[in-house]
């Protein structure tokens, strides 16, 4: 019983989490106004776009200057709900170019890109937080470094458009973790022998 209610604590703080950021992410991205022009800011995000439908076409990305390969990857999948759902007509290039109206059709497919933009930044917070929370081991010292996070300059950035930094610095991140996590397990299983220097290892944190 106690574990079944550590369980629930556990899945409404997650949960908590999750749509606490997510929600705050599109109404700070709302700000920006989503329904902007589509060629306002055409790089990154109609590059991206146009990348997206290029991969459910069957098709190689082109734009291989920065590491958006995951950025793509996802927003291409992301199209693909969103015209499941029947919020856009096209999933793919050809459906693209092959529209009634080409503005209304650019507008749409970067409108939604906004909207992914916002979440995956939302998803970015949620993963700091577990981070945090793992390292620190206290929930409301995530949350405020979390919250600190989600207003950081950077982080605004791509709440107003579509970045490829975002998912690179997410593996980065976990990355860092790793290192950080082997780093504590090292030190708890070194037998230091007294006067030996020999023994004595620096680890620098990663995230320093």
């Amino acid at each position: 019983m106690i574990l079944q209610n550590k369980l629930l604590n556990e899945l409404c703080h997650h949960l908590f989490i999750v749509f606490f950021f997510t929600f705050a992410c599109i109404e700070i991205s709302s700000y920006f106004e989503f329904n902007r022009h589509w060629t306002s800011n055409i790089d990154h995000e109609f590059t991206l776009a146009y990348n997206s439908l290029l991969f459910n076409e069957g098709l190689k990305q082109e734009y291989t200057d920065h590491s958006g390969y995951f950025t793509i990857l996802f927003l291409s999948i992301f199209i693909k709900i969103i015209h499941l759902l029947n919020l856009i007509e096209f999933n793919n290039l050809n459906g693209y170019l092959n529209s009634k109206n080409f503005e209304i059709s650019s507008q749409k497919l970067v409108f939604y890109t906004r909207i992914y933009a916002s979440i995956s930044v939302g998803f970015m917070c949620y993963i700091l937080n577990i981070l945090s929370n793992q390292i620190s081991k206290d929930k409301i010292f995530s949350f405020f470094i979390t919250i600190l996070f989600l207003f950081s300059y950077g982080t605004l950035t791509h709440l107003s458009q579509l970045r490829t930094e975002l998912f690179a610095s997410f593996f980065l991140k976990k990355y860092n973790y790793k290192i950080y996590d082997l780093g504590l397990k090292k030190i708890k299983n070194l037998k230091l022998s007294k006067g030996s220097s020999k023994d004595i290892i620096l680890i620098k944190d990663p995230f320093s």
